[in-house]
């Protein structure tokens, strides 16, 4: 049961993300994440009222208000990225990022991984540079083959004539593509939340969700006031950040729900699958192309996936 939650968690978040992306595009990110926060947060405290469940300690609500803080800075990141760079490249490196971070704390705590959680973690290290599009042939190409007409990794970093492009200025040039950084931020970010919340009581119901999205719409109103953006969206974006809203509830609480249930390494890995929707969505409705190599990334992606389930 923990297992389908998870992925419905998946399922939600990924087409919230592709929602927000576009409203991103056309407002900007940090009105986004305001917005869609307190639609959330009204969401769920109206689910609340009406089921009347939970008990929240001032230790659950501390917790989740600390997960909104990092949520809150990973979405800001993640839509951010979106807008700027490619859909179906920025949303696999931050769920990679935010299914390693679990399995990291699962470790530190002495949660007891196995060998085959181990090489799914390795194995989504090596999808991320896929889904990326770094150009791993090119790592042994040298500058005349470059100049012979294959497309050199990074025009900033050139190599020095007779010599091989080096890894660190393959992936300086990864990181300079539009939305990485900002995707590799994000993933930091949920990290950050799906450990917070797990620490939460059971007995706290849904309410630690409303505390998280609470505290990351109050520092997105600091942020904006200090910086001067205007949360004011046109038409066309609010449409698409109150579709985001609504779904990132349902994705949150789907996952709140998965990991009380379940090993957390386990429900944030499969939650974390929700790249494959964002990119489905973008390549469908914008007509994305993706590469082989970004394509078998995508796969590889999802055998890290079972890997860790199954470890």
């Amino acid at each position: 049961m923990a297992a389908l939650l998870a992925l419905g968690a998946a399922l939600g978040w990924g087409s919230s993300d592709y929602a927000a992306g576009v409203a991103s595009r056309r407002s900007h990110p940090m009105s986004v994440v305001l917005l869609a926060h307190l639609l959330s947060a009204l969401a769920l405290l109206c689910v609340l009222l009406a089921v009347g469940t939970g008990v929240a300690g001032a230790d659950d609500l501390a917790l989740g208000a600390a997960a909104g803080l990092g949520g809150g800075l990973g979405a800001l990141l993640l839509f951010r990225g979106l807008a700027i760079g490619q859909m179906g490249v920025v949303a696999p490196i931050t769920a990679a990022g935010a299914a390693v971070i679990p399995v990291g704390y699962g470790l530190v705590t002495g949660d007891a991984l196995g060998r085959l959680t181990i090489v799914g973690v390795g194995v989504a290290l090596v999808a991320v540079g896929l889904i990326s599009g770094v150009d791993l042939a090119a790592l042994r190409r040298t500058p005349a083959a470059v100049g012979a007409g294959a497309r050199p990794l990074s025009p900033i970093l050139p190599a020095p004539a007779g010599s091989s492009i080096g890894l660190g200025a393959a992936f300086g040039a990864v990181a300079r593509r539009p939305g990485v950084l900002d995707a590799l931020g994000s993933g930091v970010g949920f990290g950050a939340f799906f450990v917070l919340l797990s620490r939460t009581s059971e007995d706290a119901g849904l309410w630690p969700l409303v505390s998280a999205r609470g505290m990351s719409v109050v520092a997105m109103v600091a942020v904006a006031v200090a910086t001067g953006v205007q949360i004011a969206q046109d038409r066309d974006a609010r449409v698409h950040t109150v579709v985001a809203g609504v779904l990132d509830a349902v994705a949150a609480a789907l996952f709140l729900l998965a990991s009380r249930d379940a090993n957390l390494a386990v429900v944030s890995v499969l939650a974390s699958l929700y790249p494959l929707a964002t990119a489905g969505l973008a390549r469908l409705i914008d007509h994305e192309q993706l590469s082989r190599l970004q394509l078998a990334g995508i796969g590889l992606a999802g055998v890290a996936v079972a890997l860790i389930s199954i470890g």
